[in-house]
């Protein structure tokens, strides 16, 4: 509880509506903290999470989440730019949705998990599917960052992170089924923005890692 409210005391210098996205996240989640997630490490100034894949450094100066922990790293809780913080924290909301609508969290208590559902406070609307006929992937197969899957004609958040689901249930079966998700992660400030999806192979344990340029839709509500 003090993160959290060294946290909301941080953020005070941000608008209403902001705080609001903070606070319903916490709503979902059993975890909420700025601890660094598993398997990353922290920069020597210990504000921003690094992340390696295949030898290269990404640097996640965001948040992510991971086994119904979200995690939000020193640098997004200290950024004076509005924009990155609404548009990092929008996006990961956005993720942890998805998540949690694949029912991917045990719910103990159906009741509770409905009115904590009403209260759930998200810009982006959900109520109406995003239309992914009109999605092209371009670039590699995702297996590092240099061969980073690229979502084209997305105009929306929504429409671009429900793309990259759709293009894990292409390749990979169905979700909970086949595969199941583990974590995301976002790099959102150093040049090209990426999400790296984490996913286990439900058959054989596998890990496998997908990296998504999300360049072309980051920030657009």
């Amino acid at each position: 509880m003090e993160k959290i409210r060294k946290i909301f005391s941080d953020c005070r210098k941000y608008s209403v509506s902001l705080l609001l996205l903070f606070s319903s996240l916490t709503c979902f989640s059993q975890n909420f903290t700025t601890r660094v997630p598993d398997g990353i490490g922290m920069t020597d100034n210990y504000e921003h999470y690094v992340f390696m894949l295949n030898n290269e450094i990404r640097i996640l100066s965001a948040m992510s989440f991971s086994n119904d922990t979200i995690h939000i790293s020193p640098h997004i809780v200290n950024t004076f730019s509005k924009f990155l913080f609404k548009a990092v924290t929008t996006h990961e909301l956005a993720h942890y949705y998805n998540y949690l609508l694949h029912g991917e969290i045990i719910k103990t208590d159906a009741s509770k998990q409905e009115e904590q559902t009403n209260s759930y406070v998200d810009p982006v609307d959900w109520k109406t599917p995003p239309d992914l006929k009109k999605i092209v992937y371009k670039g590699g197969d995702g297996s590092s960052v240099k061969k980073a899957i690229v979502i084209k004609k997305t105009t929306t958040l929504k429409e671009g992170i429900a793309a990259e689901y759709a293009y894990l249930e292409k390749e990979l079966g169905q979700r909970g089924i086949d595969w199941k998700l583990l974590g995301q992660y976002l790099n959102p400030d150093y040049g090209k923005r990426y999400d790296i999806i984490k996913v286990k192979i439900i058959d054989t344990n596998e890990i496998r890692y997908f990296c998504f340029d999300i360049t072309g839709f980051f920030g657009k509500f």
